[in-house]
């Protein structure tokens, strides 16, 4: 079958773009999004123009629900807005919205971390912490598109007796992510210097970097538990640091997960910032098929 398709990622600042046909892949180009309807979906059309794909797989940073944006939190301009049909009014083609985690994810188990697998978690850990599942080879969605929402999970140094009104972020973001890390490391200049200390022996540094590691491994040991994946794959600014942190990830895994979720082993994501967009492209060919 001839390929024709382009792959779209669009982010809260800037959108990337990789279109792919029979001759191959093009190089990854990058510009800031724009800041209105009308104008993101000409610049989606400009992309387009110089291949007219087939195909188009778009991510956005929020929740696709049917194939419309529903909630897109930093670019709300879109939120319940038909983008797919408005694209396909000006250039017709098939077009497949995706969750950006959930994009990464499709990216990494046909061509990265976890290539050829069938049952796959990602967890991204950045500012706060989502995911996506992969089953039976297939991007698992939920009822309203945003399962895989990992940083939702309850976590054990989150006091919900506390919690007096809905929380706009979830338990185990709200102990585990790279925005409590930079908070963790508040006694040296950055992460970045609380690390070095770590790498050279400091005592304090390393119970930091021992809690930190702790209510991440608490929260994989639960996703390996549920999902029995083959495989869990890291991605986002903390998956650097991975190699710091698996000793007690590991531990705790052992220690607290299911005994078949003991087995599953967590690795970092090999893709880095193309996943996305390379997830995108394979979104839009494999929905076209």
């Amino acid at each position: 079958m001839s390929i024709n398709a382009l792959g779209i990622d669009i982010g809260g600042t800037h959108i990337r773009s990789i279109s792919q046909t029979d001759s191959g892949r093009s190089e990854i180009s990058r510009a800031k999004v724009a800041t209105n309807f009308d104008s993101l979906v000409n610049q989606i059309i400009e992309l387009a123009e110089p291949t007219k794909p087939k195909t188009i797989g778009i991510t956005l940073p929020g929740r696709i629900e049917n194939n419309l944006p529903a909630w897109i939190p930093n670019l709300s301009f879109i939120d319940g807005k038909d983008l797919a049909s408005v694209i396909n009014e000006k250039m017709p083609a098939d077009i497949k919205l995706i969750n950006d985690a959930q994009a990464a994810l499709l990216a990494e188990a046909r061509e990265g971390a976890a290539a050829g697998m069938m049952h796959v978690a990602l967890i991204a850990i950045g500012t706060g912490i989502g995911g996506a599942v992969l089953l039976n080879g297939q991007i698992f969605t939920g009822n309203t598109g945003t399962a895989g929402s990992f940083g939702w999970m309850p976590a054990k140094n989150f006091d919900a007796l506390q919690v007096t009104e809905p929380i706009n972020s979830g338990p185990w973001e709200q102990v585990a992510s790279g925005a409590v890390l930079v908070e963790l490391a508040d006694n040296w200049s950055s992460v970045d210097a609380m690390l070095a200390d770590f790498k050279n022996g400091d005592a304090t540094a390393a119970l930091v970097v021992q809690l930190f590691a702790h209510r991440l491994g608490e929260g994989f040991a639960a996703i390996a538990s549920v999902f029995d994946p083959e495989v869990i794959v890291v991605a986002g600014g903390v998956s650097a640091m991975l190699d710091l942190l698996s000793p007690e990830i590991d531990r705790v895994i052992n220690y607290v997960a299911s005994p078949t979720g003991r087995k599953v082993k967590f690795k970092q994501a090999a893709l880095g910032i193309d996943a996305g967009v390379i997830g995108a492209l394979i979104a839009g060919i494999e929905s076209g098929k």
